[in-house]
């Protein structure tokens, strides 16, 4: 599902002509490592530091809101979507 969710996004910011942007930044959205700091890859990007934390912030929300129709596309009721996300991230902190 977090890959589903993950390669959607990735769609959308192609469609958008920002592929470039998504692969930069999409470090930013996973526990992996970030390779480049915010300060770096502004520069790369020929932006600010500032203006890529808020990208980063709106593409973490979206990839949010894919993975929540992921998991709806799971379950049997839309209350179950929270309850699901919830047992998914904790199997991450254990």
């Amino acid at each position: 599902m977090l890959e589903k969710a993950l390669q959607r996004l990735r769609t959308e910011f192609e469609a958008s002509g920002r592929g470039e942007k998504f692969r930069l930044l999409k470090d930013f959205l996973t526990c992996e490592g970030h390779s480049s700091s915010y300060a770096e890859l502004a520069t790369q990007l020929d932006s600010s530091g500032a203006a890529l934390k808020m990208t980063v912030s709106r593409m973490r929300a979206r990839y949010g809101e894919l993975l929540r129709e992921e998991i709806g596309n799971t379950v049997s009721s839309p209350d179950q979507v929270q309850e699901e996300l919830n047992g998914l991230l904790s199997s991450f902190s254990q």
